[in-house]
C-alpha cells in the first residue's frame, strides 16, 4: 500500500499576503524572512531541508513554480517605486515574482483620498487581477492578510478596493494586520486616514489585528530591559520583527501539522463576539533567554495578560469579550489547562463562561539575530478582545475633532474626488462603535 505524506492528506490551505505601502513592504521583508527560515526555504526559493518539510505545509505560504522554485504568496504593492526597488536590490531579490510586485510613479502624499480616487487607480485595478489569480491558483484559500499603515495614504487608499474582489461570495477570512497611529509620532493627517480608512474596511474584513509603533515600541524596550542591554538599540526592525511573530502565530495552525486547534477559522469564530467588532490585540509573551527558563508557566500567563500589548490601550477598565492563547512549545495540554485553572479571571463580561480558548503548537517560533534564526524559548501568543477597544478607535476621531471643525486640511481630500460626507460618516462609524463598546462593557 502506498504510505501518504501528513502534508497529501490535508491538502493545500492556503494563505495569501497583501502588503501595501511603505509600511507593510517593510514589515513584508521581516515576516517572509521567519517564513523562509521556519520552512527552510532559502533566498533563491529552493528548499534546503525536505526532510523538515515532510511535516510541514509549506505549499501554504508559498507557491512552487514549474522550475520547481518556493515563491512566497504574497503581493506588493505601493504608489512610488523606491521602497519595492529596495527590495529587489537586496539579498531578497531572487525571492518575490516581479510579476506580484506592483508599483506607480507618483506617490498619495499621505493623502487617502489621493490614494483610493487619484494615484492608486491603475494599481488598484492590477492588485486586484494578481490577488484574484493567486487565489485561483489553490485548492483552497483559508485566508487573505492585508498588511499596510493606516497612517499613509497608499496603505489606507489602496486596500479598501484591493480586497473587495469576492465581497459576498467568498470563502476564505479576510484578515488585517495594520499599523494605527501613535499620538507622539503621528500628524493630523495620520488621523484623518485612519478614520476613513477604519469605517471603509469594517465591513470588508474578518477580524482585525490593531498594532502601533508607540507599544510595539515598549515591548521591544521591556524585552532590552530584560537581557539588560541599552534601550537606544530599539529600531523599526525590532518592530517589524514582532509583527512577523505574530503573523507566524496566526498562521501557525494553518502551516504545521503538529499543532492542534489553532485554525484561522477557529480564530475568527472565537475571537468576534458581535458583527463589527472585529478589533483584535495580541501580546506575546516568552522566555527572553535560557537563564530564564526557571520561571514557571504560570509566570508566562500572567506575562500574557500584562500590561505590554501590541497596542496602545488600557486594559484595567472594561472588560474582556474573547480570549485565545496559543502556547508554542509550552508544556503538554493537560499542565497548561491546570495552570490557567488556577487563575481568577474576573475582568471578563459576565456572559462568557469559558473565558479562554486555548491551542498549542509544539515548535517555537524563531528569532531573527544578524540575518540568522535561532530557535526561541517558550512562547504565548495571546490574541483578544476587549471592550476598551471602542476607546482605542474613538480617539482617532476625537483628535480630528477640533481640526475638522476648523475644516483644517480638508481640502486635500476635496481636491481628491472625496466628499465631505465620507468622512462625517466615518467619524459618527467610530462614535457608535465606540456607544457599542461601552454598552457591552457597562454590562459587565
Amino acid at each position: 500500500m502506498e504510505t501518504v505524506k501528513p502534508s497529501e492528506q490535508r491538502g493545500n490551505r492556503s494563505v495569501i499576503t497583501v502588503h501595501a505601502g511603505q509600511c507593510g513592504i517593510q514589515c513584508a521583508t521581516s515576516i517572509w524572512r521567519l517564513m523562509m527560515s521556519e520552512h527552510s526555504v532559502n533566498k533563491e526559493g529552493f528548499v534546503v531541508d525536505s526532510a523538515k518539510n515532510e511535516m510541514n505545509t509549506v505549499a501554504t505560504c508559498f507557491r512552487e513554480t514549474s522550475a520547481g522554485l518556493y515563491l512566497p504568496r504574497a503581493i506588493f504593492v505601493d504608489l512610488e517605486p523606491n521602497v519595492i526597488d529596495s527590495v529587489t536590490s537586496s539579498d531578497l531579490k531572487n525571492t518575490f515574482a516581479r510579476v506580484d510586485m506592483i508599483c506607480e510613479y507618483e506617490d498619495a502624499a499621505n493623502c487617502y483620498a489621493r490614494g483610493r480616487y487619484v494615484c492608486g487607480l491603475n494599481a488598484i485595478y492590477e492588485a486586484r487581477q494578481r490577488l484574484r489569480c493567486n487565489i485561483e491558483a489553490t485548492d483552497h484559500c483559508v485566508a487573505v492578510v492585508s498588511n499596510a499603515s493606516t497612517s499613509g495614504g497608499t496603505g489606507s487608499g489602496l486596500l479598501p478596493d484591493i480586497i473587495t474582489i469576492d465581497e459576498g461570495s467568498r470563502s476564505y477570512s479576510s484578515i488585517g494586520l495594520k499599523v494605527y497611529p501613535s499620538r507622539s509620532h503621528d500628524n493630523t493627517l495620520a488621523y484623518y486616514n485612519t478614520c476613513l480608512h477604519t469605517n471603509a474596511m469594517n465591513d470588508l474584513i474578518d477580524f482585525n489585528i490593531l498594532l502601533d509603533n508607540d507599544a510595539l515600541g515598549k515591548v521591544a524596550q521591556n524585552s532590552l530591559m530584560a537581557l539588560r542591554e541599552p534601550k537606544n538599540q530599539i529600531s523599526f526592525k525590532q518592530l517589524n520583527d514582532q509583527i512577523a511573530q505574530i503573523f507566524s502565530g496566526l498562521t501557525v495552525g494553518e502551516r504545521k501539522l503538529d499543532s492542534s486547534g489553532m485554525s484561522i477559522h477557529r480564530f475568527q469564530t472565537c475571537l468576534v463576539p458581535y458583527p463589527g467588532l472585529i478589533q483584535v490585540g495580541v501580546t506575546l509573551a516568552c522566555y527572553h533567554e535560557p537563564a530564564d527558563r526557571n520561571q514557571t508557566l504560570r509566570t508566562l500567563v500572567k506575562d500574557a495578560f500584562g500590561k505590554f500589548t501590541s497596542c496602545t490601550i488600557d486594559r484595567r477598565s472594561g472588560a474582556y469579550m474573547s480570549s485565545f492563547m496559543l502556547f508554542r512549545g509550552v508544556g503538554r495540554g493537560c499542565t497548561v489547562r491546570r495552570v490557567i485553572s488556577t487563575f481568577d479571571f474576573t475582568s471578563f463580561v459576565p456572559w462568557v463562561p469559558t473565558r479562554y480558548s486555548l491551542a498549542s503548537s509544539a515548535e517555537t517560533p524563531r528569532l531573527q539575530e544578524d540575518d540568522s534564526y535561532k530557535m526561541p524559548p517558550e512562547t504565548i501568543m495571546h490574541m483578544w478582545n476587549h471592550t476598551a477597544m471602542g476607546d482605542v478607535l474613538a480617539q482617532y476621531s476625537a483628535w480630528i475633532g477640533v481640526s475638522y471643525t476648523k475644516k483644517s486640511f480638508l481640502h486635500w481630500y476635496m481636491d481628491n474626488g472625496m466628499q465631505a460626507s465620507e468622512l462625517e460618516d466615518a467619524m459618527q462609524s467610530l462614535e457608535l462603535l465606540k456607544k457599542v463598546y461601552q454598552s457591552i462593557g457597562e454590562s459587565k
